[in-house]
């Protein structure tokens, strides 16, 4: 449950990077400053984010990572 919760977490921020402006413009400022790095790719930021993320699912506890992962469900159901 853990691992399912953490992956959706990793797709919900993954895709919040690539794919959303965000509050205040804050990614598209991001991936406008890093034009040709792997913030133009789902796949590629998702294995940036997976590691930070699966640290923090294992020494901050699970609670931490859930607000990550009801993103990723809510952009999975967006998607259908």
């Amino acid at each position: 449950m853990n691992f399912l919760i953490t992956a959706l977490a990793v797709y919900g921020l993954s895709s919040l990077l690539t794919s959303y402006d965000g509050p205040r413009s804050v990614f598209d400022r991001l991936r406008r400053k890093f034009p040709s790095s792997a913030l133009q790719c789902l796949i590629c930021t998702s294995v940036w984010v997976s590691v930070p993320m699966m640290a923090l699912a294992y020494f901050a506890g699970i609670v931490f990572v859930v607000p990550f992962a009801i993103i990723g469900v809510v952009l999975l159901l967006e998607r259908l």
